[in-house]
């Protein structure tokens, strides 16, 4: 991957606006090709079947006339692997972070997170 997506960088910052963080990530894969990932994963996630779908048509769509040495394939293999890494931290990251995001699209914060539970506890 020459430059990170910005995706990336994204889920790194506890002060990322959730809705923006995935509308960077469905906006990427409408340039770039989703990556193949495990087909068991795939079986099991609707939402990441869509996103495969969807990457794949709007890939096939595109003119992919530059012919390819043995050399390139290998390292194109290899960005995709690196990229369905990353993209499986995404989808962890969005799974971990649902729970606590706000309507405006910000995330909980740990001390908001621990002041709930302590609440919560206190209350049974």
């Amino acid at each position: 991957m020459e430059k990170k997506p910005v995706w990336m960088e994204m889920i790194k910052d506890e002060h990322t606006n959730y809705f923006e963080a995935l509308k960077a990530f469905e906006l990427y894969f409408t340039a770039h090709r989703f990556p193949v990932m495990e087909e068991e994963e795939m079986g099991k996630n609707e939402k990441l079947k869509q996103r495969i779908e969807k990457s794949e048509a709007k890939f096939k769509r595109k003119k992919r006339s530059v012919k390819e040495d043995p050399s390139a394939a290998q390292k194109e293999k290899h960005e995709e692997a690196k990229l369905a890494f990353e993209v499986k931290k995404f989808n962890h990251w969005e799974m971990q972070a649902r729970p606590y995001v706000k309507d405006d699209g910000s995330i909980m914060s740990a001390e908001e997170r621990m002041k709930i539970w302590k609440e919560s506890k206190a209350n049974h």
